[in-house]
């Protein structure tokens, strides 16, 4: 392990670790998601901080039918990933909180973790404002150019009642040409871009725009106490990022195919067995851990976020940042964004180690009971060289009997689990997750089949990659 964040500790092997199996991510989320065509629109009105309008051209995307429920929220919160809503924001509002009504309270890092735990991201203000207008159509509202009424939109109008949030989808003829709901009025949605008093110099390829000197987040469509000029569809709002409002809430984005296949990842089959007493269902795993270059053609496609670059730097004459070596100093959502892109996701703590056993063999290491040697896996050893990683895939006598590489050494890989005190017998920290496998940097005891490590969630560690696994259909 090495010393490099105060959060990111070891709990040895030789005591038994207790954990709570992860969620199953999306269909715990359960977010109906709408296809947007890509395309070129107009961005922007001549007015204020609108403008200038500017032209934008976008990829093909897909955003989420409605925002995101108080049932899904709380989903996410009973998983362990999202904190709890501000109740007393809640409580000041007054308004109705039931299950099928849009989440609020939620500050902009809350909207950012449930968008990465539904298998997506915030959108851009250039997404939202193109999905929108129907697929960038030029429009004044998300259902055209008529005027709302109580009928479109849940919104602050006098003739509307006493202003109110409604569950979602209740006001089906202010859908866009896409079907999307509640666009205009209800909740506010967070983007993730940083709010910029004007689109001048705004990327033109959709893209969010994150660079300004003060953290103030974008939020789009107007809200239940808006009037009618507030749910046009180029009306910008903001917000200071921790903010808990009463009006705003997520909506999240995710890329064409990102429940699909890519990344090029060699799938290898593990036949079902048992861990011990744990069955474990047949499964395909990565054969290598997720190298830069895949990484990066994840971020090219705008599925993930960039690695931590100046963790990935900090020792420059280790080449630790080279294409072919697994990728280091992502945290534990980037590695879910990049599984779900490649159409799986991480695996479970009893696959992990099943897998390393070759099918749950009793076995010391990936490869047997013989204690490490510099030709099985990149590790700390006293005969080895430089402590360093290596090109995926380049110790094969270090392999299991299906064909894994690394289960040893290199670097160590986020699971999906959470983590409990084996002594306590409850949670080190609802953010707190295993990573199996033994680094470059460690020595031989990490390298057992058995052996974990634990960080949090969000650390970015240079001795810290991942590897996906995927189900196989019954």
């Amino acid at each position: 392990m090495r010393p490099m964040n105060l959060s990111h500790f070891r709990v040895v092997a030789a005591v038994a670790a207790w954990l709570i199996p992860g969620p199953g991510f999306a269909a715990d989320a359960r977010v109906e998601w709408v296809k947007i065509p890509g395309g070129s629109f107009r961005m922007g009105q001549d007015n204020r901080d609108e403008g200038p309008v500017h032209h934008v051209k976008l990829k093909a995307f897909e955003l989420a039918k409605y925002e995101v429920t108080v049932a899904q929220y709380r989903a996410c919160v009973e998983a362990g990933i999202c904190s709890p809503v501000d109740a007393k924001c809640l409580s000041a509002s007054g308004l109705p909180a039931g299950d099928e009504h849009p989440v609020r309270c939620v500050d902009w890092n809350q909207a950012r973790i449930f968008s990465e735990w539904a298998g997506g991201r915030l959108p851009s203000e250039a997404e939202w404002e193109y999905a929108a207008r129907g697929g960038g159509k030029k429009q004044k509202y998300p259902w055209g150019d008529e005027a709302p009424t109580c009928a479109h939109a849940a919104y602050g109008d006098p003739s509307c009642g006493k202003p109110a949030v409604f569950p979602v989808c209740s006001k089906p003829l202010g859908n866009t040409a896409q079907g999307l709901c509640d666009m205009g009025g209800n909740a506010t949605e967070w983007v993730a871009d940083i709010y910029h008093i004007s689109y001048q110099g705004a990327p033109a390829d959709g893209r969010a725009w994150d660079s300004a000197e003060y953290l103030l987040r974008g939020a789009r469509g107007g809200g239940w106490f808006e009037r009618a000029p507030n749910l046009r569809v180029s009306k910008r709002g903001f917000s200071g990022e921790r903010n808990q409002c009463q009006v705003i809430g997520i909506r999240p984005v995710r890329e064409v195919g990102a429940s699909g296949t890519a990344g090029g990842v060699d799938w290898i089959k593990i036949p079902g067995g048992k861990l011990d007493e744990t069955p474990v269902k047949p499964f395909e795993m990565a054969r290598a851990e997720v190298t830069f270059k895949q990484y990066h053609d994840c971020v090219r496609a705008g599925a993930c976020t960039a690695e931590d670059s100046s963790c990935a730097a900090a020792d420059p004459e280790l080449k630790l940042a080279s294409d072919d070596r697994p990728v280091i100093c992502v945290d534990w959502f980037q590695a879910q964004q990049f599984s779900r892109w490649a159409g799986g996701r991480l695996p479970t703590d009893a696959e992990w180690e099943y897998a390393a056993r070759s099918a749950g063999k009793k076995r010391l290491y990936p490869w047997g009971d013989k204690e490490p040697a510099c030709d099985q896996a990149a590790f700390n050893g006293e005969t080895c060289g430089v402590m360093t990683t290596r090109a995926v895939c380049s110790s094969p006598k270090g392999n299991t009997e299906q064909g894994l590489c690394d289960m040893a050494g290199n670097v160590g890989e986020w699971v999906e689990d959470r983590y409990l005190d084996p002594a306590a017998g409850k949670e080190l920290g609802s953010t707190v997750r295993p990573h199996r496998g033994g680094s470059w940097y460690d020595g031989n005891d990490a390298l057992r089949a058995a052996s974990r490590d634990m960080a949090d969630q969000d650390v970015h560690n240079d001795d810290i990659g991942f590897r996906p696994a995927r189900s196989l259909k019954d």
